[in-house]
């Protein structure tokens, strides 16, 4: 029984719900909006308090999010794996930008 659990919850680890964080900063500097959606045209910028993230996924496993943020880390070599999950919460709105 607990050899199905552990193959359970190494699945649900490596399938979905995987974003890569490009950068999380305080401020939005001049036009750092409109070069994120030109390089990653299904990012998403969140608020969180006063915090931006720029982020793009969600990926279908963990095998494609690693394989995008090694691209990723090309233009933002501090680039990190997270769980959705964790990104979107309670306290975190959507930053849609008209100006793209």
């Amino acid at each position: 029984m607990r050899f199905i659990i552990i193959i359970c919850l190494l699945l649900l680890e490596s399938w979905g719900g995987w974003c890569i964080v490009h950068s999380t900063q305080k401020k939005i500097h001049g036009n750092e909006d409109k070069v994120f959606f030109e390089h990653f045209p299904l990012g998403v910028i969140y608020k969180n308090k006063k915090w931006y993230r720029f982020v793009s996924g969600p990926y279908e496993n963990l095998q494609e999010a690693k394989k995008f943020l090694h691209q990723t880390r090309h233009y933002y070599p501090t680039a990190y794996l997270r769980r959705c999950k964790e990104i979107e919460g309670n306290d975190v709105k959507k930053i849609i930008f008209l100006n793209r």
